[in-house]
């Protein structure tokens, strides 16, 4: 193998091979990112969301935060790029933020054996690719979090917790990192005054943005909900989730792994007892799991306990394990052998070869472009309502249509509550209307007074079933496919 030199002639510890790895890594990372972060904000809604806050606050100087409890520090950020740059410049503001996490994953693996394997899994992960070009702060958060616990390491603990800090001001959840930095410094016999200043520094300046949320909707919006909906749907909705943050190939793997090695895994978390980084890898995974426990509403919420799930499995991951787990994480992102069978609201367990979630999201996010553009093209009904379950994604700078209240659609109305009320629009030129969600007794209503009710075949009917207890289909709704051949707009 082949050394670079330095001028004195010493080896740089850098191969050309390891040189044109790291390249054709980095084509890798932008082929699976900049095609999709060059057409939209993503497929979650949140992330509109998140624009529309910053957008709202950089017009008035007042910060509303797109949901409770808020990504204060995110929103402030992204109030100064979205009204100039849009999603291009939302998108690769996170594309540096997933790029940061990389850096400081390779400054935590630097000592270790495998150390370019570990960044290579760490950097191909396709949940981290899939949300590397989306506008959501959780890899931005994410790679502030790494960087503090960087610097405990380093014993630079005034940048601990200021990292954790700024960490904790896009995510509020974030502050957990906490308790692993105690352990660190615990194992580490640190003074219990500095432990006790580094943690008081650490909640001051990560929830002073907080304050003024606080101030207007008062503590029960930061109270955690749990989740739970009936415990078969617990378990499927946890359960399919968890597996979705490695796809259904890549965690059958990684549990054969662990059968295989269990012996090595056993005298291995022995020996690792009296390592001060073992604790903090083990209590951000246990908490970081216990909180996705508590809402296991999105594979993305376990994002934060990855990189410490392959520090933890380079304590027993031989290299041709770390090969083999790269190769089938990795593969997530083209394929998967889904495990959800059935239509929106309506899922069952079935297996089927599938898109993985990065060429998914590709393919979406294009559906999603035909879908806002063709909007204008709906002739199915002169007098109509289209449940969407799709917010503002669908409606957010939509030049099709036009702002509208849910008055406008019926008088009636007003006595009813509705899903997000402020995200009512007409398309443009027709009375045709797109709500995101709507209790029975609205669609009755509407149904009474002459309109033909739709519901987009993805999103909107799950909604209906789960939080309004009614069948579209049942009630004399008519569904439109979308993101199919079969569509209206196409």
């Amino acid at each position: 193998m082949v050394q670079l030199k330095t001028i004195e002639g010493k080896k740089t510890g850098l191969s050309i091979n390891r040189v044109l790895l790291l390249l054709i890594l980095i084509i890798y990372i932008a082929l699976l990112t900049i095609p999709r972060l060059l057409i939209n904000y993503g497929m979650d809604a949140d992330a509109v969301r998140g624009v529309k806050a910053a957008v709202h606050l950089w017009e008035t100087g007042y910060y509303h935060p797109s949901r409770l409890p808020g990504n204060p520090l995110f929103e402030y950020i992204l109030a100064g790029i979205a009204p100039w740059g849009g999603h291009i410049a939302t998108n690769l503001f996170v594309l540096i933020g997933f790029c940061s996490a990389l850096l400081a994953f390779a400054l935590l693996t630097s000592k270790k054996e495998n150390r370019f394997l570990l960044l290579a899994l760490f950097a191909t992960t396709p949940i981290l690719l899939l949300n590397a070009a989306t506008t959501m702060d959780y890899l931005p958060g994410l790679a502030l979090l790494l960087f503090s616990y960087v610097f405990i390491i380093k014993k630079k603990y005034l940048l601990s917790a200021v990292f954790l800090a700024l960490s904790i001001s896009f995510r509020l959840t974030n502050l957990l990192f906490l308790f692993p930095l105690i352990f660190y410094m615990v194992q580490e016999k640190e003074r219990i005054a500095r432990i006790l200043r580094l943690s008081i520094l650490s909640l001051a300046l990560g929830l002073s943005l907080y304050i003024p949320i606080v101030a207007r909707t008062g503590l029960r919006p930061f109270l955690f909900p749990f989740q739970f909906g009936g415990f078969i749907a617990y378990l499927f909705r946890g359960g399919y989730n968890a597996i979705m943050l490695f796809g259904t190939i890549a965690t059958l793997g990684i549990a054969v792994l662990i059968i295989i090695h269990l012996k090595k895994i056993v005298q291995v978390l022995k020996k690792s007892s009296s390592d001060s980084s073992f604790y903090p890898e083990i209590v951000t995974i246990i908490l970081f799991l216990l909180v996705f426990l508590l809402h296991p509403d999105e594979p993305t919420y376990l994002i934060p306990l990855i990189p410490f799930l392959y520090l933890s499995f380079s304590r027993w991951l031989s290299k041709k394990g770390l090969i083999f787990l790269l190769t089938l994480i990795a593969s997530f992102a083209f394929i998967n052998l889904d495990l959800k069978g059935g239509e929106s609201g309506k899922r069952r367990l079935a297996v089927k070869l599938d898109w993985g979630i990065v060429a998914q999201d590709y393919y979406n996010r294009h559906e999603l472009e035909l879908l806002r553009q063709g909007l204008g093209k709906f002739n199915l009904s002169e007098k109509a309502v289209i449940i969407t379950g799709m917010g503002p994604t669908l409606t957010y700078q939509n030049p099709w249509l036009t702002l509208a209240g849910k008055e406008q659609i019926s008088p009636g109305l007003k006595e009813i509550a509705i899903g997000e009320e402020s995200e009512v629009y007409r398309i443009s030129g027709q009375d045709v209307y797109l709500v995101y969600s709507m209790p029975l007794s609205a669609v009755k209503l509407l149904q009474s007074e002459g309109y033909a009710i739709y519901v987009f075949s993805m999103f909107a009917p799950s909604i209906a079933i789960n939080e309004y207890g009614y069948d579209p289909q049942e009630v004399g709704i008519s569904t439109l496919s979308i993101f199919n051949e079969e569509t209206f707009y196409k």
